[in-house]
C-alpha cells in the first residue's frame, strides 16, 4: 500500500512539474512578445522622429526660399498686386474683360505660323467669359485672323492657342499651367494672379472697373511682342 501511495505521489509531482514547465514556457513566450513589440515601437518612434526632423528641415528651407523671393520681388518690376472690392455685375465684368482681351490680342504680335490662320483664345475652367468672348469677338478680327474660342475643362486638356484665359480657381496651379503651355507661344491672362509673377496680364476688378496689371519681366522673355501702347494702358 505504501508503495502504491509512493507511486501516486511521484506521478502527482511529475504532473505538477509539467504544468509548471508549461506555465514557464508561456511566460517566456509572453515576455518575448512584449520585447518584440517594444522593439517595433522603438523603431516606429525613431522613424517618426526622422520624419519630423525632415519636415522641420524642409520648412526651414521653404522659409528661406520665401525670404529670398521677397528680396527678389522688392527689386523687380513685377506688378504689386492688391485685392480690390467688386461692386460690378458679373455680366458687366466679363464684357469689360472681353474688351481687354481683344485689346491685348490686337496690340501683341506673334511670329511664324501664328500670324496666319485662326487666332485661338483658350479659356481654362468653367467661366461665363467663354460665352461673352464668343459673342463679343464674333465679328472682330486681328488683321486677317478670325477669333476662335476654345474651352479647356482641365489643365490636361490645354491645347495650342495664342492666348489662354485662366479663370478663378486655378491660381495655385499656375506653375503647372505654364509647364503645360510652354511648347506654345501662349500669352497668359489671369483673374487672380495677385503675386503678379506668373501670368503675363492680370485683370483685377476694382469697384465698377477692371484694372489691367502687366508682368513686364515675363513679357520681356516671352515669344511674342507687346506694343508700348498696350503697356501704357496698364495700372502698374
Amino acid at each position: 500500500m505504501n508503495r502504491f501511495y509512493g507511486i501516486v505521489f511521484m506521478c502527482a509531482c511529475l504532473l505538477l512539474s509539467c504544468v509548471s514547465q508549461k506555465k514557464y514556457n508561456e511566460q517566456v513566450a509572453l515576455v518575448a512578445q512584449h520585447e518584440t513589440r517594444i522593439y517595433h515601437l522603438k523603431q516606429d518612434s525613431i522613424a517618426k522622429q526622422r520624419r519630423i526632423d525632415s519636415l522641420v528641415k524642409d520648412s526651414a528651407e521653404l522659409q528661406a526660399k520665401i525670404e529670398e523671393l521677397k528680396k527678389t520681388r522688392n527689386g523687380s518690376s513685377a506688378p504689386q498686386m492688391v485685392y480690390y472690392k467688386s461692386t460690378i455685375s458679373e455680366e458687366k465684368e466679363y464684357q469689360l474683360k472681353t474688351v481687354y482681351i481683344y485689346n491685348i490680342a490686337v496690340n501683341t504680335e506673334w511670329e511664324g505660323k501664328y500670324k496666319s490662320g485662326d487666332f485661338v483664345v483658350g479659356v481654362l475652367g468653367k467661366s461665363k467669359i467663354a460665352d461673352e468672348l464668343k459673342k463679343g469677338l464674333a465679328n472682330k478680327k486681328k488683321s486677317s485672323q478670325s477669333f476662335v474660342i476654345k474651352e479647356f475643362a482641365s489643365i490636361a486638356e490645354i491645347g495650342e492657342c495664342h492666348m489662354l484665359f485662366i479663370s478663378n480657381g486655378f491660381y495655385f496651379q499656375l506653375t503647372a499651367i505654364k509647364s503645360k503651355i510652354s511648347k506654345y507661344p501662349a500669352l497668359l491672362v489671369s483673374e487672380e494672379d495677385f503675386s503678379g509673377t506668373l501670368s503675363h496680364f492680370n485683370l483685377a476688378v476694382d469697384g465698377e472697373e477692371i484694372k489691367m496689371f502687366v508682368n513686364r519681366e515675363a513679357i520681356k522673355k516671352a515669344p511674342f511682342k507687346v506694343s508700348k501702347t498696350l503697356l501704357n494702358m496698364a495700372a502698374n
